[in-house]
């Protein structure tokens, strides 16, 4: 299903933004229902401002029509897990213990980008995690250097055929690699593991010379979920004159993101006894024959019979010697 980017439904362009969607308190429970999620993961202080977006979200549909969803909110299994601890990562955060994370400090020095990335990317959000502000220092700069990427040159270079360069090839399957892992990491809410990717992707990126049009839109859309104001300037920064909130969610080719080669497990007896490299989709007489070449496997079958063969293919050669 095509997912459309920071909740909106599909509008005639002469609407416009509806101003009220930017005018709801700043809260994660908000900032999730804005990208249509179901359920906000939260600490049991926060239920009061779920209950309060909900009813706004009530307000704003009623006006605007079902756009926004209105969330449910998901409390940690453990009661002691329900507040997030403080810098320290032993207590909870307390005016009184003077442990608290000013996220309007923050947001000045840093950029609202970043903290809201940072909290995304500190791990699962029904864990309870410490505060790090190197972590945000980390995340600002790897911002920094998307932003550095965009300075490369962006020509229209069809990726569906065949690519003559190898950087545009490795680029095009990390590309598809990340769409697949950002997409469903998004729906599930493990925020966490995408950005992981797209710093992958980053890496991938900044060996390329120029960036084809198509790869690095379908980015910016992902990125401006994850930090809008920089996907916003890099849309624009395309030539966009509209924004990239009514773009709708990228797509690959999952030939592209295949793999070119699998690691097939050598088994002797039950045991792990080598590994080697495989094409997708061989067959189980060649993944024998190649199992049999390894090293593992004539050390341990040596002066041995071959009594049973068993192939689970893409992953394993069991082999059963007496």
């Amino acid at each position: 299903a095509e997912i459309k980017m920071r909740g909106f439904s599909e509008r005639e362009e002469s609407e416009g933004t509806p101003v009220g969607f930017f005018c709801y308190p700043i809260s994660q429970a908000a900032d999730i229902t804005g990208f249509m999620g179901t359920i906000v993961p939260a600490g049991e202080d926060q239920e009061p401002m779920v209950e309060q977006t909900r009813e706004i979200v009530r307000k704003f549909n009623s006006i605007y029509g079902e756009t926004l969803v209105e969330p449910e909110i998901l409390l940690p299994k453990s009661s002691s897990a329900r507040r997030l601890p403080g810098t320290d990562g032993k207590a909870k955060m307390s005016k009184s213990l003077k442990n608290v994370v000013n996220p309007d400090e923050m947001i000045q020095q840093y950029g609202a980008d970043s903290v809201r990335m940072y909290e995304m990317f500190m791990g699962p959000l029904t864990v309870s995690k410490p505060w790090n502000t190197q972590g945000l220092i980390g995340v600002n700069r790897f911002l920094e250097r998307i932003w550095s990427i965009s300075e490369k040159t962006v020509e229209d270079i069809d990726i569906t055929g065949k690519l003559e360069n190898e950087a545009l090839v490795s680029l095009r399957k990390t590309y598809a690699k990340t769409v697949k892992k950002v997409t469903d990491d998004t729906a599930s809410l493990n925020f966490n593991t995408a950005i992981s990717q797209m710093m992958i992707f980053i890496n991938e990126c900044s060996k390329a010379e120029k960036l084809p049009r198509a790869i690095w839109e379908g980015f910016v859309k992902m990125l401006s979920v994850y930090a809008p104001h920089l996907g916003e300037e890099l849309w624009e920064k395309l030539g966009h004159n509209k924004t990239v909130a009514y773009e709708s969610w990228p797509t690959f080719d999952e030939k592209f993101g295949a793999e070119d080669q699998q690691t097939i497990v050598v088994m002797i007896n039950g045991k792990l006894r080598d590994k080697f490299q495989a094409a997708p989709g061989a067959d189980n007489a060649t993944l024998e024959a190649m199992a049999k070449e390894t090293e593992g496997f004539k050390k341990f079958t040596e002066g041995k019979s071959i009594a049973k063969v068993i192939v689970v293919p893409g992953k394993l050669v069991n082999i059963v010697a007496k």
